[in-house]
């Protein structure tokens, strides 16, 4: 599907990662970690951004805070990402992402959010225009009308949005 956005959860053996304790050999302590061991998300363009913050969660539960550092953590959450995740990542101010890790959460979720914010902006101004035409099927217009009050109402449930778009089909007739 165009649009989708794979967050690449696989099992793997990350390279060791280094940290700042005693050196055993001269050199610094090298312990090596293994990546979570979850199925590849395939997460659809619309949904992305209302799914972001529980993904977002899979590293801490899976990593809890305290056995590791903040550089591990970053590290680990950044190969985890692709597509359109990985993009917002790069996309972001170095400070946040060589942040905290939980800043770097926090940065990721208002970036979700603000491109939420701009898909249901497009999507309102759609509907406002939807209209059925005399070439159009009402299943197709049904359709279209579906689609874009899911993209503009994403906190409604399913009731919610069947109303609306009663309402909506009954003042554009």
């Amino acid at each position: 599907m165009r649009g989708d956005i794979t967050l690449n959860f696989r099992t793997t053996v990350d390279p060791p990662l280094s940290h700042g304790g005693p050196p055993t050999d001269g050199g610094p302590t090298v312990i090596p970690r293994l990546s979570p061991s979850y199925p590849p998300i395939m997460v659809s363009a619309p949904t992305y951004p209302t799914l972001i913050p529980p993904l977002l969660s899979i590293p801490r539960l899976k990593y809890s805070a305290g056995q590791w550092f903040d550089e591990e953590l970053r590290a680990i959450f950044k190969t985890k990402l692709g597509g359109k995740a990985k993009a917002q990542f790069e996309a972001l101010l170095w400070d946040r992402k060589e942040g905290s890790f939980e800043t770097l959460v926090e940065a990721m979720c208002a970036a979700c959010k603000g491109e939420q914010r701009t898909r249901r902006i497009v999507a309102l101004g759609k509907l406002s225009r939807l209209r059925k035409t005399d070439k159009q099927s009402v299943a197709d217009f049904s359709i279209e009308l579906e689609r874009l009050t899911q993209k503009a109402y994403l906190e409604l449930d399913e009731k919610s949005l069947v109303t609306t778009r009663l309402t909506f089909c009954t003042s554009s007739w």
